[in-house]
């Protein structure tokens, strides 16, 4: 399953997160470093991509 934003990440259990799905522009760095300290798979694409999952994401999908 797949969820996306901002305040999404915050709530979930990390250790429930597969993969992080990261627009190229994305730039908060207190959950990009949430990803890098807990090891989080992640992936930077294009923005297009990540609307194509989801029209309003906030340039972030995370698949749990």
């Amino acid at each position: 399953m797949k969820v996306y934003g901002k305040n999404v990440f915050n709530e979930l259990d990390l250790k429930k997160i597969r993969k992080v799905y990261l627009s190229k522009n994305f730039n908060d760095k207190d959950i990009i470093n949430v990803i890098k300290k807990n090891g989080l798979k992640y992936v930077n694409v294009d923005q297009k991509i990540l609307d194509g999952m989801f029209k309003h994401n906030q340039g972030i999908v995370v698949e749990i």
